[in-house]
């Protein structure tokens, strides 16, 4: 129950961001409600105080392994000793993964495009869920079916975000990592790695 409420109570400044871009022409109209699409992992991710930040560990990771998500096609690498622990996120849309002490988490999530969003739809509206927090965005690029965003907030935590619009428009998938700012030299080739391995395959959720 506490973690519904937890969810049912993250959901608002995005709904809100969703009607101020619908009412400034960025969304398709009647897409407001599909706001939660790029941004999807973040409803399940509890806050995460400055204080449960340790100082970075001493040495690189040795092992990664693949997850693949069958319901969306997405598929990402990441290093197993040091996200310890995972859950599997709400009707198979993907899988949350932690550090042991909760210092750092990567979400990957995929969802349905009803709402034919591209892009830059997606990258506009993550970029102003993070300004509406109060975070920095230190930059946004986009391609051809992609997006990667990132933002540092006031509790010195880096959110890195990578988005795809796949399956002919039909999928988005989202990568979400966050972690300590203090971590940045060690965790870049982390983030690297999971980065570019987090891509889109067969999906069974296509219809």
């Amino acid at each position: 129950m506490a973690a519904e409420r937890r969810r049912s109570g993250r959901q608002t400044p995005l709904l809100a961001v969703a009607l101020v871009a619908a009412l400034c022409g960025w969304l398709q109209p009647g897409a407001a409600t599909a706001a939660l699409i790029p941004a999807a992992a973040r409803l399940f991710a509890p806050p995460v105080e400055r204080s449960t930040a340790r100082d970075a560990p001493s040495k690189q990771p040795g092992r990664y392994v693949v997850y693949r998500n069958q319901r969306f096609g997405q598929t990402v690498e990441y290093p197993t000793d040091l996200f310890t622990e995972s859950q599997d996120l709400e009707d198979g849309a993907g899988r949350k993964f932690v550090t042991a002490d909760g210092a750092a988490t990567l979400y990957a999530s995929g969802a349905r495009n009803d709402a034919g969003w591209n892009v830059r739809d997606l990258a506009r509206l993550s970029e102003s869920y993070f300004a509406d927090k109060g975070a920095e965005v230190t930059f946004v690029r986009t391609g051809d079916n992609w997006y990667v965003l990132s933002a540092t907030d006031d509790n010195g935590r880096v959110h890195y975000e990578k988005g795809l619009v796949t399956h002919q428009g039909r999928i988005v998938s989202t990568l979400l990592v966050e972690y300590p700012a203090a971590w940045k030299d060690y965790f870049q080739p982390i983030l690297s790695r999971i980065v570019h391995s987090f891509q889109s395959g067969p999906a069974e959720g296509v219809g």
